[in-house]
């Protein structure tokens, strides 16, 4: 059965959507404290205690038609229990990141998956190369909240778990890091890491997979005569329940184990590189694997056809590198693929290119013209790309094991510098978009007028189903997804002027 929860509030006011307004009478509210009257979020006072939120009530069933059918009954959220409308309308969560924004020692600034909270980096001096304090503001909270213990030097990345759970420090400035994970709900350290490269969350926030070296390791390695890190590295999983970690494969001599992601809940993606010196040249093989968290069982993962090398890796990114017309590049998960855009940057349109590790020559897959940006699925199989800033635009997915090129025309938010693509689940079994349907009405100020819906496509059998319809009133818009089975997204009533965040439960 399909699960939808309400989650977070109402808005009052004027919505901005996409760059368009909408004109409709505002719906009266008792007068709220100005924004500009609360102090900016790095001069306020460590917050230890939690802000209360709403909680939400008792969901009900969604419609989940193909595109083609008639839907009878129209699904929709059940809006949260508003016991503090004034806080909560004041407090929403691009009311918050307005603030943030205004706010000079403010970095990293990341919304929570289930968009309840938002996290982000204080520094005192102003600058991210200084030590710098996690903060948490909660959706409908009147202030954030700061982490506890010392604040962290040379901050690298910040994210969140997939549930929500969790947010994840990463620190350091080389291939060796070192990280901290938070507790949401309390802004303490539960367990700090020490890593190559990354740490991944597993799609439903139960495990951290990441690998990790001593560096006073007894082992002498045949790489430390020629490369740093010189130290072997483990396979390691980390439980978020019980907080242990287990060594899932340990480095040798001439093996490295490292850590990709994940394929889904129960199935990681890792590469062993195997090294061995000719001629006192080292020499790699990679090889890449999926481990079964269900059985303990692991296996050449049937996507790679042959061994590659770093030196084919790095023949790539040296070609690249050299092209003054390439931009926009972005690296499979598994590092075995690139997808970049050739032509005029400045301008922003080219062509697009595909290079996996072992071919000797890109191959194209799209003609030149407007180019925006490139996404990957989790599991390297698939890329998507657009082709412009419109709201209303044709989105681009590429099938890297088959060579095949589709596209979906959908709806895309304006959010920040970029126009907000559909969203790959974390099994990258679906796409995640927001369809057009052409409904207009008296109500709707947008660029194009039309309506817009909640889709998803099945990237097995090219299937899509419209999950909520839109009228003449409201549209729904996707906002990603919160682990691997539930999505978040949004119910805007342009005749009210209201909007609500929600959840929908896949069951499929």
């Amino acid at each position: 059965m399909r699960k939808q929860k309400a989650l977070c509030v109402i808005l009052f006011g004027m919505l901005v959507f996409s760059g368009c307004e909408s004109n409709q009478k505002i719906v009266e509210v008792q007068p709220t404290p100005q924004i500009a009257q609360t102090p900016l979020p790095s001069q306020l006072e460590k917050q230890p205690s939690l802000v209360s939120t709403a909680t939400p009530t008792e969901s009900s069933k969604a419609s989940t038609q193909p595109v083609k059918s008639q839907v009878d009954t129209q699904a929709s959220p059940t809006p949260i229990d508003m016991t503090n409308q004034r806080t909560l309308s004041q407090y929403s969560l691009d009311k918050i990141e307005g603030v943030l924004k205004d706010d000079k020692n403010v970095f990293d600034v990341i919304e929570s998956p289930n968009k309840k909270a938002v996290a982000y980096m204080v520094s005192k001096t102003g600058t991210d190369y200084d030590p710098m304090t996690l903060y948490i503001w909660n959706v409908g909270g009147s202030r954030p909240r700061a982490a506890t213990g010392e604040a962290l030097p040379t901050v690298g990345d910040v994210f969140w778990s997939p549930n929500s759970d969790y947010v994840f420090v990463d620190v350091g400035t080389y291939v060796t890091r070192s990280g901290s994970l938070y507790s949401a709900k309390t802004l303490e350290v539960v367990q700090t890491f020490g890593y190559l490269e990354h740490v991944y969350f597993s799609p439903n926030g139960k495990y951290i997979v990441y690998s990790d070296g001593m560096y006073d390791s007894p082992i002498q390695t045949i790489k430390s005569e020629y490369v740093d890190p010189p130290e072997p590295f483990d396979l390691v999983l980390y439980n978020m329940e019980t907080h242990q970690n287990t060594v899932l494969f340990k480095g040798t001599k001439t093996q490295d184990y490292i850590a990709i992601g994940w394929l889904n809940d129960n199935t990681i993606s890792y590469r062993l590189t195997t090294y061995s010196a000719e001629n006192k040249n080292l020499r790699d093989q990679v090889v890449k694997y999926t481990y079964d968290l269900s059985n303990q069982l692991t296996k050449v993962d049937p996507t790679q056809k042959s061994p590659t090398t770093d030196d084919q890796y790095s023949h790539i990114r040296l070609s690249i590198y050299n092209e003054k017309d390439v931009f926009g590049d972005v690296w499979s998960p598994d590092g075995q693929s690139v997808a970049y855009a050739k032509g005029n940057k400045k301008e922003g349109h080219g062509s697009v290119w595909m290079w996996k590790v072992g071919e000797d020559k890109p191959a194209q897959v799209f003609e030149e013209r407007m180019f925006n940006q490139i996404v990957w699925s989790n599991n390297s199989r698939y890329f998507m790309f657009n082709d412009g800033m419109s709201s209303e635009e044709d989105i681009y997915f590429v099938d890297t094991q088959t060579g095949k090129m589709e596209s979906v025309h959908c709806f895309c938010i304006q959010r920040k510098s970029n126009v907000s693509l559909p969203y790959f689940s974390a099994d990258s079994h679906y796409l995640l978009f927001s369809g057009v349907e052409k409904i207009q009405s008296m109500y709707k100020m947008t660029e194009t007028g039309n309506s817009h819906n909640v889709s998803l496509l099945n990237l097995d059998t090219k299937e899509i189903k419209v999950l909520f319809h839109p009228d003449d009133k409201l549209d729904y818009v996707p906002l990603g997804w919160s682990g691997e089975r539930k999505l978040v997204y949004q119910k805007i009533n342009f005749q009210t002027n209201e909007e609500e965040i929600a959840e929908y439960e896949l069951n499929e």
